[in-house]
């Protein structure tokens, strides 16, 4: 394959409404685009969301990096998933998010040239990381947000009746509104429903003597983040204390982090993000990891993905048999505007099939695009 046109788009995506967490507040999120089209006419697209509390990059310097990158690296050609791989380290785009796009649109243009879904050519390309689930349908978690008693308690009830097995609930590090919302979330939900809980690295320590009984009364399966990235040492000493699994997230940015948690020997999760690690390749080989030490696996999403980063999403699900949970996918639930026609939104009880269409499986609508962008910058060639 042979790539003559590529072009980044800085997108702004908007919500239905403001999305909280600990960690931020959003009504709309600015998104990277890569588009690239093989001398075929085959078309590639990838994404990429900078989060500067997560990986220390912003979108400005995601736009800059990719904008750096030499101009004769785009002329190689491109055959295999390793190609992909080779050109990315090439590029110097291992270790920031940058690599998402970048991969992603040049996997999903490869893989339609082969006429192939992503995940099958993932797992013919890397079938030591990458093997296709055997237990369909794709099942996603409902997502819980901060909010108020009443809030938490009407969003609970509707995460019920939609059907969903599993839930994650977002705490704040405000003692008193975490426990009452935990209280309000598990009566909501039954006694049925896996509850995990998400806190954005927002705890001292102080706060986990008064929260360790309400997570246990809730039943709460694991706690997401609670600490700062950096505080492994506060995370062992609450898992050891508590015998609560945690989810590591944001202390999970690469290979060697995995490494580095998996040597703690705790209970835990590993929290992956196809943005955040930089893209497939990266994400697989944590997800390695992960399997080498019968760790379990979170598939995670930044908030407000657009269906090429929810796609992306699903086709990682695929090939990623720890899988544990899965999120993303919130499309129609979250977004005002997409950048296709269709719909890649989970359906009731979070199910969702797989995506059997060649490369991503979606047909991205120009149009749709250009009322989105922000910038456009053409990287390589003539549109």
């Amino acid at each position: 394959m042979r790539i003559v046109f590529v072009e980044l788009l800085l997108i702004r995506v908007p919500f239905r409404r403001t999305f909280e967490h600990a960690s931020a507040q959003r009504s709309h999120s600015e998104n990277v685009l890569i588009h690239c089209v093989s001398a075929s006419g085959a078309e590639g697209w990838g994404e990429t969301i900078a989060r500067k509390y997560v990986t220390g990059e912003n979108t400005t310097g995601v736009v800059e990096k990719i904008r750096g990158m030499e101009l004769g690296l785009w002329t190689r050609e491109f055959e295999t998933a390793s190609d992909v791989t080779d050109f990315c380290s090439d590029a110097a785009l291992d270790g920031s998010v940058a690599r998402c796009a970048v991969e992603i649109a040049l996997l999903d243009c490869l893989a339609r040239e082969k006429g192939l879904p992503l995940a099958r050519f993932l797992s013919a390309s890397w079938p030591e990381l990458a093997s296709i689930r055997d237990k369909p349908p794709i099942k996603y978690s409902g997502p819980l947000d901060l909010g108020s008693g009443a809030k938490t308690l009407t969003n609970a009830i509707k995460i019920r009746l939609f059907g969903f097995s599993a839930v994650k609930l977002k705490l704040s590090g405000r003692l008193r509104d975490d426990v009452r919302n935990l209280r309000l979330a598990r009566f909501a939900l039954g006694s049925n429903i896996d509850l995990r809980v998400d806190a954005n690295e927002s705890w001292s320590r102080d706060y986990t003597s008064g929260i360790a009984a309400a997570l246990r009364h809730a039943r709460v399966s694991a706690v997401e983040q609670p600490f700062p990235k950096d505080r492994l040492d506060w995370a062992a000493e609450f898992s050891v204390r508590t015998g609560i699994p945690l989810i590591f997230d944001e202390s999970l940015c690469s290979e060697q982090d995995a490494l580095k948690i998996a040597a703690l020997g705790l209970p835990s999760l590993f929290a992956v993000k196809l943005a955040k690690i930089g893209g497939f390749w990266p994400t697989l080989r944590v997800a390695g990891v992960a399997r080498g030490r019968g760790i379990p696996v979170q598939i995670g999403c930044q908030v407000g993905e657009s269906a090429v980063l929810s796609a992306a999403g699903r086709h990682l699900a695929s090939v990623c048999p720890e899988l544990r949970y899965l999120e993303g996918s919130y499309d129609a639930f979250l977004l005002s505007s997409n950048v296709i026609n269709g719909n890649v939104s989970f359906g009731w009880g979070g199910r969702a099939p797989a995506l059997d269409g060649p490369g991503l499986g979606i047909d991205v609508d120009n149009e749709r695009v250009s009322k989105m962008v922000m910038s456009r910058f053409d990287l390589f060639g003539r549109a």
